[in-house]
C-alpha cells in the first residue's frame, strides 16, 4: 500500500511514465523558437518562389551595371563591317567592307562617341555606272544608350550618328558615256547613321570597372549628299560583328 515503507530487500514499486500529451504540450527550445503562424508570413507559391529569384537576379545586375553614384566610363564598341548599297533609281550600287569603330564615354542611360568609318570597296554611281567610289573614310558624332543597354548577361544597344566623308572616286573605262555632272574625282557625302548592336558578355563580375562582350551588329547609313559633286541618294544596309568594352 502507498505510504508504506518499503520491506528492507525488495524491489521498488516502478514510477509510472509520464503521459506523451504532456511532453509534446511543455515548452522546449525547439517549439519556443518558431514564431507563431501569423507571424511567418505568406507562404509563397512555386511560380512565386521563382518570380521573387529572378526579381533578385536582376536587381544585382542593376545595381552592378548602373550604380546610384552614375559614373562617367570610357567605352569603346569596334566593328568590322560589311555594306551593301544602292537605291531604288538605280544610280548608285556597290558592296563596301571595313571598320567602323565608336571611342566615347558611357553613363548609366546615355553616352556618346566619337565615330571613325574606314571602308574600301566600289559604289559605282551614275545611269551607265560610269563613276565609282573606292572608299569611305570619314565619322561623326554619336549618341548611345551608355549602360542601359547592358541587361544580365549579354547587350542589346542602339546607337544614332552623323558622319561625313572624304570619297576619292574615279571614272570607270568603257562603262559609258561620261556624265558632266560626275566628272570630280572626289565625292564628300554625308547622312545619318543607325545601328543596333547586340552580344553576350564575357565574364562579367562585381569586381569589374569595364565589361566586355562580343556579338553581331545590323544598321543603316545614309548618304543624303555631297558637299563636294554632285551624287544620288544612297541606302547602305550594315552587317558586321563588334567587340564592345565598357
Amino acid at each position: 500500500m502507498a505510504g508504506q515503507p518499503t520491506p528492507e530487500g525488495a524491489a521498488p514499486e516502478p514510477t509510472p511514465p509520464a503521459s506523451p500529451s504532456a511532453d509534446i504540450l511543455a515548452p522546449s527550445e525547439s517549439n519556443t523558437a518558431l514564431p507563431p503562424p501569423s507571424d511567418r508570413g505568406p507562404v509563397l507559391t512555386e511560380e512565386e518562389q521563382i518570380e521573387a529569384e529572378l526579381e533578385a537576379m536582376r536587381e544585382m545586375y542593376r545595381q552592378l551595371y548602373r550604380p546610384s553614384d552614375n559614373p562617367g566610363k570610357f567605352a569603346l564598341l569596334a566593328r568590322g563591317v560589311f555594306y551593301v548599297a544602292g537605291n531604288s533609281k538605280r544610280t548608285s550600287s556597290g558592296r563596301l567592307g571595313g571598320v567602323l569603330v565608336d571611342v566615347g564615354q558611357n553613363w548609366n542611360h546615355i553616352g556618346y562617341a566619337a565615330s571613325v568609318h574606314i571602308l574600301g570597296g566600289q559604289l559605282a554611281l551614275g545611269e551607265n555606272r560610269q563613276t565609282a567610289i573606292t572608299s569611305l573614310i570619314g565619322g561623326g558624332p554619336t549618341v548611345t544608350m551608355g549602360r542601359l543597354a547592358l541587361n544580365g548577361r549579354g547587350y542589346f544597344g542602339l546607337r544614332l550618328g552623323y558622319d561625313f566623308f572624304y570619297a576619292p572616286a574615279r571614272m570607270v573605262p568603257g562603262a559609258g558615256p561620261a556624265d558632266p555632272t560626275n566628272d570630280l574625282s572626289v565625292r564628300a557625302p554625308h547622312g545619318p547613321r543607325l545601328n543596333i548592336n547586340m552580344g553576350l558578355l564575357v565574364k562579367p563580375r562585381r569586381d569589374s570597372k569595364l565589361f566586355q562582350g562580343v556579338g553581331l551588329s545590323i544598321g543603316y547609313q545614309a548618304l543624303v549628299h555631297s558637299l563636294a559633286a554632285d551624287m544620288p541618294l544612297t541606302h547602305m544596309l550594315l552587317f558586321g560583328l563588334n567587340y564592345r568594352i565598357g
